[in-house]
């Protein structure tokens, strides 16, 4: 496995601050509905809405700032205008399958998070690329040291 950095180029700039800007908007949004969940305490003081809206701030609240801190990490790749280049052979491959159930016992659609191991790192790649890639193919990984998004995952031909 090799591992080095190249400077950003300005469609990878682009997809961070495309990326930045949307983590800032929601951890935004969130924090105002963080806040907003909190006025009618002020008009309603039952049990239930003393439990509730506390609880649905707090959430609200904390995925804000796992968005702010996305909104970071984007910015920090920018900031450095560097990208990791991780070249070596897919370790595994995997798809992380999320199903929610709510109180009726009904289940949701499930949301799927195709990944690839290069390098000792996790990749999320999209469906299509995951289909054409398997174990052990040497790729060529573009990828923001801070964020973590993935650029472009390049397959080696295989030379015979």
């Amino acid at each position: 496995m090799v591992q080095h950095l190249i400077p950003l180029t300005d469609n990878d700039r682009r997809v961070l601050a495309d990326r930045k800007n949307q983590n800032f908007r929601f951890a935004v949004l969130k924090a105002i509905l963080a806040i907003a969940a909190l006025v009618p305490l002020v008009f309603v003081q039952t049990l239930y809405v003393l439990i509730t809206l506390p609880f649905l701030s707090l959430v609200l609240g904390l995925t804000a700032l796992g968005s702010f801190l996305q909104y970071m990490k984007a910015k920090t790749d920018l900031d450095e205008g560097q990208k990791h280049i991780i070249t070596g052979p897919i370790e595994a491959q995997d798809v992380d399958v999320k199903r929610q159930t709510d109180n009726d016992g009904v289940e949701s659609s499930a949301s799927y998070n195709f990944w690839v191991k290069v390098g000792g790192q996790k990749l999320t790649v999209n469906e299509d690329l995951y289909y054409q890639l398997k174990k052990n193919d040497q790729v060529e990984a573009e990828v923001g040291p801070a964020s973590g998004i993935v650029f472009r995952i390049n397959k080696f031909s295989d030379i015979a």
